[in-house]
């Protein structure tokens, strides 16, 4: 790589891995922040760690930590794995002692005290530690302004940022709090009998820290905290007591005195801790926010028990504190398309903004949109034929084919919950059902995280013991987000409607009407960009590699027209041709069987090599470099 000595821990690398590492090493090299699209199963976190640990060897005092934020535990834990073998690698290559540092913050019970991680190269935990202030103030304040932070999977970032700065409160949460209050009267009024010298104490800290807060901020020692910002800061240091004050240090307070009051199990104070949060935002903010009281909570729309929602508009507000204090931030996924809207929502202007396509030396993902069932009956899960019969029948039709046609597994997913019911309460009713489980076991995703558990377990082992099965999931579910198909595990997914998010939501009307006022974002533009992102986030799960192969189908005529289908990501909507739109049920059959065949074919490593699997010695030739000048699409 020009000017850069990378190490990569495989003995071959893909051409959009060597493309994508390119674009990096341009942003880095900028100082600036990047938007990169890359597609699934193409290896981006090697590409990631190989490109950044090369560059902070090679330059030690312009990057002096990596900070790499991810979503779940076993993606964290997937990261981990592969820059262990990276660090191995390196010492295997260079025959020296590996001085690199590297911790990862999953959970409490696997924390490390050591002081030595306080020097830690490279830090990799979740999104919330950084983007959550309450979580961030306390873990992430310290980082050098000079590391570079990595958002893997980032294509929902927005919504991170908005819940991590928002406060739902009912009526039990009140309730606990006045039992937290009067836990902790009669706490102090004990320690006062017996040692009064420390809540003194306590308030000669508070006061100091603030200020010692205030000059660590000033001389970039601290990461400014969106919950608290300098000027409001700059205010308290004199009188920060007054009452015009207090509510924006109401959790600063808090924290200190069950510190003091020497409270280990700070689990027991969730809901006091929930107010003084909602206290400091609500007296902090006047832009940005909305608060809006609903008679009842979502998962019980039967039952009064009101809520009073203090929502986050505007996601930039959770984020400016890292683009303002890092160098470099990259925001990276499969599914950024279009990728303009991400520098918009999170007001920031990036230097790099790019996205890859994947070179395959066999075509082994095959797109399909079924707009009409063998009656010509249009499919679509809008919601005035939601209640549709023939509708619903054709989408019955459409699993049921599939499931004669696809081996192994079959991954199902819905716009909603509700939406799943009562399609499937009407498979049942017409025997759909019965016959589909005469080809496949049906396993089903529920809002109980246990039970889903179980279901993929199980549909895993039908998948494994040649019984196969389908999967039925629903768009932004667990399944949508964390979980990947390998292989046999995910042949065909199939995406029934568009998943539009609900929109009678009072908080989401709200945040369009922001969004179009202070970003000029049409509503119907982000609902569509919403929807595809999640939807192509869904038929993603079926393709984890370059030898994995599966179908996508997408079972909405809508998907058909140029404006929803241009907002796929770019490697999947390559393989959208038009013979593949607004198929009937018949013709997604016979395409299905003929790519299923070919697929069926014999595939060796040597087949790829020099197209879409490259050895040293052939990415080194003047072609190749061409080639891979092509691959990335600059925005």
């Amino acid at each position: 790589m020009v000017r850069l000595l990378v190490y990569f821990p495989y003995d071959y690398i893909y051409p959009e891995q060597y493309s994508y590492m390119l674009e990096l090493k341009r942003t880095l090299d900028a100082k600036g922040h990047g938007v990169l699209e890359m597609p699934s199963g193409t290896g981006k976190t090697i590409s990631l760690l190989s490109l950044i640990v090369a560059y902070q060897r090679e330059y030690p005092l312009e990057v002096t930590k990596l900070i790499y934020c991810s979503r779940t535990v076993p993606e964290i834990e997937k990261v981990v794995e592969e820059l262990r073998k990276l660090i191995e690698f390196y010492s295997k290559e260079t025959g020296e002692k590996n001085n690199f540092l590297a911790l990862a913050l999953s959970s409490r019970k696997n924390l490390c005290v050591h002081p030595e991680i306080l020097h830690a190269n490279i830090i990799v935990y979740s999104y919330h530690y950084l983007l959550d202030p309450k979580i961030a103030d306390l873990v992430s304040k310290e980082l050098s302004k000079k590391s570079v932070v990595v958002f893997d999977e980032a294509h929902n970032i927005d919504n991170v940022c908005i819940d991590s700065m928002s406060v739902n409160i009912t009526r039990r949460t009140l309730d606990r709090s006045q039992a937290n209050v009067e836990t902790l009267q009669n706490t102090i009024l004990k320690i006062k009998e017996t040692d009064s010298a420390k809540l003194k104490e306590e308030y000669r800290r508070l006061v100091e820290g603030l200020k010692e807060a205030n000059v660590a901020r000033e001389t970039d020692i601290y990461m400014s905290n969106p919950v608290l910002p300098d000027e409001i800061l700059q205010d308290c240091i004199v009188d920060y007591v007054s009452w015009e004050h207090q509510n924006k240090f109401c959790a600063e307070r808090l924290r200190s005195l069950l510190r003091t009051l020497e409270i280990a199990d700070i689990a027991d104070f969730s809901a006091i801790t929930l107010i003084s949060n909602f206290a400091t935002l609500v007296s902090t903010y006047s832009k940005g926010f909305t608060i809006i009281i609903e008679p009842f909570e979502d998962r019980t729309p039967t039952i009064a028990n009101p809520v009073l929602h203090f929502s986050c508009m505007d996601p930039s507000i959770a984020i400016k504190p890292v683009f303002e204090r890092f160098q470099s931030v990259i925001i990276t996924s499969g599914t950024l398309s279009p990728l303009d809207i991400y520098p918009r929502i999170l007001d920031f202007r990036p230097v790099t903004t790019a996205s890859f396509t994947m070179t395959l030396a066999r075509t082994c993902l095959c797109p399909l949109v079924v707009g009409r069932g063998n009656d010509q009956v249009a499919m679509t899960s809008k919601f005035e034929t939601r209640e549709d019969f023939a509708v619903i029948r054709n989408y019955g039709n459409l699993l049921l084919e599939m499931s004669a046609i696809v081996p192994d597994g079959i991954v199902a997913f819905f716009t909603s919950y509700t939406y799943m019911e009562n399609i499937v309460a009407s498979w049942y009713e017409q025997g759909i059902l019965e016959n589909v489980q005469r080809n496949k076991l049906i396993f089903i995703e529920t809002p109980d995280a246990a039970e889903t558990s179980m279901a993929l377990e199980k549909y895993q082992e039908a998948c494994e013991n040649g019984r196969g099965a389908i999967l039925l999931s629903v768009a932004r579910g667990k399944v949508s987000e964390g979980i990947d198909f390998v292989h046999h595990f995910g042949r065909a997914v199939i995406m029934f409607g568009v998943p539009y998010v609900y929109t009678q939501s009072r908080i989401l009307k709200a945040r369009l009407e922001y969004l179009r006022d202070q970003f000029q974002i049409r509503e119907n533009d982000f609902l569509t960009f919403d929807a595809m992102r999640h939807a192509a986030q869904c038929v993603g799960r079926a393709i984890r590699g370059k030898t994995d192969y599966g179908l996508m189908i997408f079972a909405d005529k809508r998907y058909a027209r140029a404006d929803k289908r241009g907002k796929l990501p770019r490697w999947i909507q390559e393989h959208l041709t038009d013979s593949s739109l607004n198929l009937t049920i018949d013709e997604t059959v016979q395409l299905s069987k003929h790519f299923l065949r070919q697929m069926a074919q014999p595939f060796k490593q040597e087949d790829q090599l020099g197209l879409s699997l490259l050895t040293l010695e052939q990415l080194q030739s003047e072609d190749m470099l061409q080639k891979i000048a092509q691959i990335a699409h600059q925005a």
